[in-house]
C-alpha cells in the first residue's frame, strides 16, 4: 500500500477510537511507560500536546510532574531560519503560556532563544501515526522529528513512540526516517532489537 494511502488508513483507525476508549487506553499506556526503566531514569523529558485523535499525554505529564522531571515541548519553526526546524521549550503544566501553531498543535509561546535542541534531551516521547515491530515510524509527513533527530546525531536521545495497538502496520521505512528505540502502547512495550554484529 502506498505510504499516503497507509497514513490515511492509519489515521482513520486512530480516529475510530471513542473518547472514552482513548482515555482508558492512554491511562494504560502511561502505566506501561511508568514501568519502563529508561523513562524512570531520565533527567529531562520531551513530550507533545496531542491532537484530538492522538494518545492523550496528560497521564504522562502528571507522572513526569510526580517524578519531578523537567518537561519540554516541541516548537515548530514557521519563518526565516526557523523554517522546517523544531526546537524544545521548557513547560510547566498550568503555568506556561501556550499558542496554537499552524498545524493546530499547542506549543509554548516563547522565543527561540529560550529553547534547546532535541538532541540535548535524553528521553523524547514521539507522536506516531503508524509503527511496525522494528520500531520504525510513520509520522504526519512533515519530517520535523526526522530532521531534529537525524541518524548522525541522535544517539544520546532515546526516541519512544506513543501509539495505540491499532496503529501497528507492516511497512518499509524511507531512507531518511529516523527509527525509534521503543514504542509504548496500551498493551506492551516494544523495544528495537540491537543490530547483530557481523560474523566471519
Amino acid at each position: 500500500m502506498p505510504l499516503i494511502q497507509l497514513r490515511k488508513s492509519l489515521r482513520a483507525a486512530r480516529r475510530s477510537i471513542t473518547p472514552l476508549e482513548r482515555e482508558e487506553k492512554s491511562q494504560r499506556l502511561a502505566r506501561n511507560l511508568a514501568r519502563y526503566l529508561p523513562f524512570r531514569r531520565c533527567k529531562k523529558l520531551a513530550i507533545y500536546l496531542p491532537l484530538p485523535e492522538e494518545v492523550d499525554t496528560a497521564p504522562v505529564l502528571k507522572l513526569a510532574e510526580l517524578l519531578r522531571k523537567p518537561i519540554y515541548l516541541p516548537i515548530v519553526g514557521t519563518e526565516g531560519w526557523q523554517k522546517k526546524t523544531m526546537m524544545f521549550a521548557p513547560y510547566l503544566p498550568g503555568e506556561t503560556a501556550l499558542r496554537e501553531n499552524r498545524f493546530g498543535i499547542w506549543e509554548p509561546a516563547v522565543r527561540p532563544g529560550s529553547c534547546i535542541r532535541g538532541i540535548d534531551i535524553e528521553f523524547v516521547c514521539v507522536p506516531v501515526v503508524g509503527f511496525n515491530d522494528d520500531c520504525d515510524r510513520i509520522g504526519m509527513g512533515g519530517g520535523y522529528y526526522d530532521k531534529a533527530f537525524d541518524r548522525r546525531r541522535f544517539q544520546r536521545s532515546k526516541l519512544v513512540g506513543l501509539a495505540f495497538e491499532n496503529q501497528r502496520a507492516d511497512f518499509t521505512p524511507a531512507g531518511h526516517d529516523v527509527p525509534m528505540h521503543a514504542v509504548i502502547t496500551e498493551e506492551r512495550v516494544i523495544e528495537k532489537a540491537p543490530k547483530k554484529s557481523a560474523t566471519y
